[in-house]
């Protein structure tokens, strides 16, 4: 994964889109949003958003973050 990360970050095109189409960048980012949340001080997945999401991360995937968080607080 951080190989594929890796080489993302050396590609010519900023636009993750056309590298992997419609369908594809949203799972791109969805899991390059989830991977840096659970990273810890890991900057890899964080530096993939910023080249190729202008550093946003996925609001369905946070949405989906806080809501396992939640359930794991219930008794």
């Amino acid at each position: 994964l951080r190989e594929c990360c890796e080489i993302l970050l050396r590609l010519p095109s900023s636009s993750a889109f056309d590298v992997f189409g419609s369908l594809d960048e949203r799972k791109l980012h969805s899991c390059m949003t989830l991977f840096a949340e659970i990273s810890g001080p890991e900057r890899l997945f964080a530096e993939v958003l910023e080249a190729l999401f202008y550093g946003q991360r996925d609001v369905r995937t946070l949405e989906s973050i806080a809501l396992c968080e939640g359930c794991k607080n219930v008794d």
